[in-house]
């Protein structure tokens, strides 16, 4: 039987124009499986008074679009409300809930974490310098030096690029989030700033959860955030410690309700009660589910191929966005790339992939022409 919870937040969500036409199938009486997904997509290409319902003040963030477009994502106070207390929960089981100064180091405009992790820091009873990512290393180090934290609280590729202006003897314990901390870079890490590391595991659609001092999985609130794991290739619903893909509900009334999104993240979750004593569920997390782009019938393109040769020659924050174009005869796959000088270098790696390659620069689009086989 339905949470009646869930039950009140799907009937919510279609009140908006999104969910209003992604549900119009879905009877008065259904179960969870019944549920249609939230694909990526919809966040993608739909606009934004498809999830505006509301006459309360909102904050919009966005996601950085190096994969695609940028997706909106609209924050009532309500939402700023939930936020704050999940990371204040979060800290909670990290250990660092009251009494410590916390160093922000992350976008602090234009990606929402960073505003969050702010709010909700203080909220946990913390003091906050949030240093911008887009200052220079000299201003970072000074304010550092200065502010000489206990905590700091980053992505692992920052605090790899800046690790020599944010070591501190006072930081006893760091935070990371928003990208995968593989083990390697996390011993790494570890060695260097001489600090415990509690990674948090997140989207941009939804906080999840973090690691407690066991270092095994990520803790989560079954109160916020319903997870599901499905098969990766019948979409079946997984049972505890089967690894599928994870489906994020967050069980908050929003003016952008996240409801089975499907994030594309190979996970595994278990019920059973952690050593630390706690008895959140926790998730792990392998990796992403592999992503391919279908040219015509039985031939299909690996995105991380083409991912590769982009975040090679032009690095990863380039913004970039797949089209198909579809003829009778032959498929056309557009690369719509911004600000990348690079782009002839692009075309000389992808002919070696054996595709027939045609540059345009018109609108920094290059054209991969896939003739099909007679």
């Amino acid at each position: 039987m339905l949470d009646k919870n869930l039950k009140v937040l799907i009937e919510y969500s279609k009140t908006t124009k999104l969910y209003k036409e992604l549900y119009k199938n879905l009877g008065d009486e259904y179960q969870l499986t019944d549920v249609p997904f939230l694909e990526p997509a919809y966040l993608r290409e739909i606009g934004p008074e498809y999830f505006l319902n509301t006459d309360e003040a909102l904050c919009v963030y966005f996601t950085s679009g190096t994969t695609s477009k940028p997706k909106a994502f609209y924050h009532s106070p309500k939402d700023i409300t939930y936020a704050k207390d999940y990371i204040k929960w979060i800290q909670e089981i990290e250990g660092i809930a009251g009494g410590e100064k916390m160093a922000i180091f992350m976008d602090q405009s234009f990606w929402g974490i960073g505003y969050f992790t702010i709010v909700g820091s203080v909220h946990a009873g913390n003091a906050v310098i949030p240093i911008d990512s887009g200052l220079s290393k000299e201003v970072v180090a000074d304010l550092i030096r200065i502010s000489k934290p206990t905590v700091l609280s980053s992505l692992p590729s920052l605090l790899e690029e800046y690790k020599e202006v944010l070591r501190c003897p006072t930081i006893r314990v760091i935070e990371t989030t928003g990208e995968p901390l593989v083990p390697e870079m996390r011993k790494e890490l570890q060695e260097y700033f001489n600090a415990d590391i509690y990674d948090a595991y997140g989207l941009t659609e939804g906080i999840i959860g973090v690691e407690c001092s066991q270092h095994d999985g990520y803790h989560f609130d079954p109160q916020r955030n319903l997870l599901e794991t499905l098969d990766l290739d019948t979409d079946e619903g997984l049972q505890d410690e089967q690894w599928g893909e994870l489906i994020l509900t967050v069980l908050n009334q929003s003016p952008l309700p996240i409801i089975r999104y499907r994030s594309g993240d190979v996970c595994k979750i278990s019920h059973g009660k952690c050593p630390c004593g706690r008895n959140f569920p926790r998730v792990w997390v392998k990796g992403r589910k592999e992503q391919t782009i279908l040219l015509y019938e039985g031939s299909y393109v690996p995105v991380k191929d083409l991912e590769k040769i982009i975040f090679d020659t032009c690095g990863k924050s380039v913004p970039y966005e797949f089209n198909i174009i579809r003829n009778p005869n032959f498929v056309i796959l557009e690369i719509i790339l911004d600000d990348c000088k690079q782009k002839d270098q692009i075309v000389s790696r992808i002919q070696n992939l054996n595709y027939e390659t045609l540059y345009l620069s018109k609108r920094n689009k290059l054209r991969i022409v896939v003739k099909k086989p007679e």
